[in-house]
């Protein structure tokens, strides 16, 4: 059996990024911290906006979550 080493590194870069997502809103409802990082990053790149920001920002962290994910050495 084949193994698909770039796609299973895509999709756990993607899943990763999605979970660090879900820590990084919970923790803004819960007042312990300010907008995640990347929609800062997001926002000083595309300018500032409505709450678009956040889904745009999202969809494109995972996307890098998943580039990154699916380039890291397989030991």
């Amino acid at each position: 059996m084949r193994s698909n080493r770039t796609g299973t590194g895509f999709a756990a870069g993607f899943i990763g990024a999605f979970v660090l997502m879900a820590i990084m809103f919970v923790m803004q409802a819960l007042k312990l911290s300010g907008p995640p990082g990347f929609v800062g990053i997001y926002r000083s790149v595309f300018g500032s906006g409505a709450s678009l920001d956040y889904v745009m920002a999202s969809i494109l962290f995972a996307i890098s979550g998943g580039i990154w994910g699916q380039y890291m050495p397989h030991w």
